[in-house]
């Protein structure tokens, strides 16, 4: 399961987290000017965290096996 907190004030271009970065349904980055939706900023960050959470059992899992 991904924790959705802060996932819509985290920008999913450079990874800069602040409460003004989303102003109501507008996500726009205080670090590099990012600009777009508000809640599809927030989904690209949560698929970007399930994609790394996946990444890293999958890497584990690899490295358990016995041959």
């Amino acid at each position: 399961m991904i924790a959705p907190a802060y996932t819509s004030q985290t920008c999913s271009y450079c990874g800069f987290v602040h409460k003004l970065n989303r102003n109501s349904e507008i996500f726009k980055c205080r670090n590099c000017d990012y600009t777009l939706d508000a809640d599809y900023n927030a989904s690209l960050n949560i698929l970007n965290l399930g994609l790394a959470q996946q990444s890293m059992v999958a890497g584990n899992m690899k490295g358990n096996v016995c041959l």
